[in-house]
């Protein structure tokens, strides 16, 4: 886990998402614009950016 996956967790992301019977864990981070990122979770199926929005320095 990188770095800035784990400042991610550390300003509230959740380790863990659910979208219905599927579990995603965090993998990385996504760069967005103004210094924010949102998380890179890994599903069975494959990799997904989701999760909350979050400025992370």
């Amino acid at each position: 886990m990188s770095e800035f996956s784990k400042k991610y967790l550390e300003a509230g992301a959740a380790l863990n998402i659910a979208h219905g019977e599927y579990v995603g864990r965090l993998v990385d981070v996504q760069p967005l614009p103004d210094g924010y990122v949102c998380g890179v979770y890994r599903f069975s199926g494959g990799d997904c950016a989701e999760g909350s929005r979050l400025k992370v320095s």
